[in-house]
């Protein structure tokens, strides 16, 4: 099987968004309820400017809305859409899938699989 162009752009681009540093953070943050953007940072542990940048390329790509309650200063309230809960479904699953897989006893040198928890090839 082979991806239609547009197919390849789409994978392109969600892998794009879901690489960047802290964006499936930010999903399953907002997984179980909406968050306001300084608890986020707090939680994430993560720079303002990262994580604005985050939640605008979330956005952007309809995973996640924006309201804005007029205070002084201005709360802003994060939360995911229905097509961010179900990424956030299929991470979730995805995560689950590979904490399953090993990669077997002669799959790997020496020390090739350290950096992973648990260690697969011992």
């Amino acid at each position: 099987m082979t991806l239609s162009d547009d197919r390849r752009a789409a994978w392109h681009d969600l892998a794009d968004a879901l690489g960047a540093k802290y964006a499936p953070h930010v999903l399953f943050a907002l997984a179980s309820d909406e968050r306001r953007f300084s608890d986020l940072r707090r939680e994430l542990d993560v720079t303002a400017t990262t994580l604005s940048r985050r939640l605008r390329a979330l956005s952007c790509r309809g995973l996640v809305t924006r309201r804005v309650e007029a205070t002084s200063p201005p709360t802003v309230w994060y939360a995911l859409t229905d097509a961010g809960h179900e990424v956030v479904a299929a991470l979730s699953s995805i995560d689950d899938r590979a904490r399953l897989v090993s990669c077997g006893d002669d799959a790997c040198g020496d020390d090739a699989c350290a950096h992973l928890s648990p260690p697969c090839c011992e």
